[in-house]
Order: C-alpha cells, then structure tokens, then sequence
C-alpha cells in the first residue's frame, strides 16, 4: 500500500493513546478521545485510519478535519477545492 503526501502528513499529524479498560478501551487522538466498547472494533477503527487517515479522520471530526485539510486538497480554476 502507497500513502499520498497528504495522508503520510496527516498520519504523522497525531499521536494516539490507547487506554484499556476492563470492557473496550479509550483511544486519545489529540485533545479528543473515543470510546470502544471492544477493543477488536478499536483496533479496526486504527486499522481504517493507518490505511485512510483523510477519510476516518474527517469522520471522527468533520468540523475540525475539514477545515485543515482544505489547503491540502487539491484546487480547480476558480480556486475552490472539489466536494
């Protein structure tokens, strides 16, 4: 698997926590954290985030992502990134 620029950019962005509890785990990505109730769908989500960060991350934080990646997208003519 190749990563674009902007999804190495990204990985490298974040660093995650992993808490394990008695029943799932907290995973911290930043300022924000998640809760799992399974480790195994934690783990997943991990997994879909090491192999998409652009996409998994504008899941978990559409407002946030959206806004930092939009200098990253690529423009049209007039400017304007694609939707």
């Amino acid at each position: 698997m190749t990563h674009t620029r902007e999804q190495i950019k990204q990985l490298k962005r974040w660093n995650f926590e992993i808490t394990f509890l008695d029943r799932g785990c907290l995973v911290r990505a930043g300022c924000r954290e998640f809760a799992f109730e399974s480790i195994e769908k934690a783990m997943a989500e991990l997994t879909a985030y090491t192999k998409d960060p652009i996409g998994v991350g504008e899941k978990y934080a559409p407002e946030e992502f959206s806004e930092e990646l939009s200098e990253l997208r690529p423009r049209d003519a007039r400017g304007e990134a694609p939707r």
